[in-house]
């Protein structure tokens, strides 16, 4: 049993690092602000980094207001919906082809159990 779970995480990894780092992504949270900015990591509480990030809000008049906030960690508790820009790989960026702890995901399996 305990072969095909690490099978999961590892499948879920290897689609993390393919799919979303290094990429342009959005995070929703329940209060209705979005996060835009390039995919970092996440960790095992689904907690996400994105770095160059964007701050997006609806205003009390109905219209969008929008501010720079660099690098953010969004709580996974927090996150509602992660869309990723299809073809939206950084410029003069890609996935990392190392370890996935150099990706932001660690390598040490008894962190997750």
């Amino acid at each position: 049993m305990g072969g095909t779970s690490e099978e999961a995480s590892l499948q879920a990894a290897a689609t993390i690092e393919a799919n979303f780092v290094g990429r342009t992504s959005i995070v929703h949270i329940p209060d209705g602000r979005a996060f835009s900015g390039t995919f970092v990591c996440v960790d095992s509480g689904k907690n996400i980094i994105l770095a160059n990030t964007d701050e997006t809000r609806l205003t009390h008049e109905g219209r969008t207001s929008s501010r720079h906030v660099g690098m953010v960690m969004i709580p996974g508790e927090y996150v509602v919906k992660v869309e990723v820009q299809q073809d939206a790989l950084v410029p003069g960026h890609s996935a990392p082809h190392t370890s996935l702890a150099q990706a932001g995901w660690p390598d040490d399996e008894s962190m997750y159990t």
